[in-house]
C-alpha cells in the first residue's frame, strides 16, 4: 500500500472539520504501457485551520503517479474548503506546505517548477534590489499585477487552472502595452513586434486555454501543459525586461523571435 501525506493549513485559520471526511474514487494511470484504474482512498482532517490529508493506493510508491495523487487530493479537499467559504461568505484558502511519502517529508513536490526557473532571465529573485521593482513597478500598473499573480497561481498543484491562467497573464501583458487600443488584432501586434513573439507562439497556449475559458475544465497533456506555462513564463520575463529596459526596444540578437 502506498501511502502519501499531505500537511498544510487555511488562511484565515478558521475553518474546522467536526469529523475527518473519507473520499474514495480511482485513478487513472498508465503502468507499464497499460491505462489502469488505481483505487484511491483520502481522509481529510481539519483542526484550527491546520489540515492534514491521508491519501492511500495499492501498489508501491514508485509505480503510482505521486503527482497525480497529490493534484486529486487538493482538488477535492479546496473543495472542501470552498464550499464553506461559500456558505459563510467569507474567503477562506488552502495551502499545502509538506507531503510525506511512506514516511519521508519534503516541500519539494511541484516539479515543473525547475524548467520554469531557468526561464527568468531578466533578473535575479534572489537579488532584486529596489531600483529594480520601481522600474518594474511604475511601468506594469495593475493589469501586470493581476497578470503575474495568474501566472503563478499556475504553480499551484490544482493543473487545471495552469493553461487558462497562463492565456491570461499573456492577455494582460497585451493590454498593458497597449492600454489605448481598441482593435485586439493591432494590439496583439503590437506585442509581438516588441517582445519578439510570433502569433502561433502564443496561440497555443490560447488554444489549449479555450475550454476552460467557457467553465469545463479539461485534464489534457501534461507535457502540453508544462509547454503553455513554458511559453508564457517566457513572454512575461520578455516583458519584465522591457520594463528594466525603461520601455527601450529589445534588441533581437539577445531576444530573438520566438516561433
Amino acid at each position: 500500500m502506498a501511502k502519501i501525506q499531505l500537511h498544510g493549513r487555511t488562511i484565515p485559520r478558521a475553518f474546522d472539520l467536526e469529523n475527518p471526511i473519507t473520499y474514495k474514487n480511482f485513478l487513472t494511470q498508465e503502468i507499464d504501457g497499460v491505462k489502469t484504474q488505481i483505487p484511491f482512498t483520502m481522509v481529510t482532517s481539519i483542526k484550527e485551520g491546520n489540515i492534514e490529508i491521508n491519501c492511500e493506493t495499492p501498489g508501491t510508491l514508485n509505480k503510482v503517479d505521486n503527482l497525480a495523487v497529490i493534484q486529486l487530493a487538493i482538488e477535492i479537499s479546496t473543495f472542501y474548503v470552498d464550499l464553506y467559504a461559500f456558505g459563510t461568505a467569507r474567503y477562506v484558502s488552502l495551502v499545502i506546505e509538506t507531503a510525506t511519502f511512506d514516511g519521508k517529508k519534503t516541500s519539494n513536490f511541484t516539479p515543473h517548477s525547475s524548467p520554469l526557473r531557468s526561464q527568468v532571465k531578466s533578473f535575479n529573485p534572489e537579488t532584486l534590489s529596489p531600483e529594480e521593482l520601481a522600474k518594474i513597478g511604475k511601468f506594469a500598473g495593475a493589469d501586470f499585477i493581476y497578470s503575474l499573480h495568474d501566472l503563478v497561481e499556475a504553480l499551484s498543484l490544482r493543473r487545471r487552472d495552469s493553461e487558462l491562467n497562463a492565456a491570461r497573464a499573456i492577455e494582460a501583458i497585451r493590454h498593458v502595452l497597449s492600454p489605448e487600443e481598441t482593435n485586439k488584432d493591432r494590439a496583439w501586434k503590437a506585442l509581438q513586434k516588441t517582445l519578439h513573439v510570433s502569433e502561433e507562439y502564443m496561440k497555443f497556449v490560447q488554444k489549449l486555454a479555450e475550454d476552460s475559458r467557457h467553465g469545463r475544465r479539461v485534464t489534457g497533456s501534461e507535457g502540453k501543459r508544462i509547454e503553455a506555462l513554458r511559453r508564457a513564463w517566457i513572454i512575461m520575463d520578455r516583458y519584465i525586461s522591457y520594463c528594466l529596459k525603461d520601455n527601450q526596444t529589445l534588441s533581437e540578437k539577445d531576444f530573438p523571435w520566438l516561433e
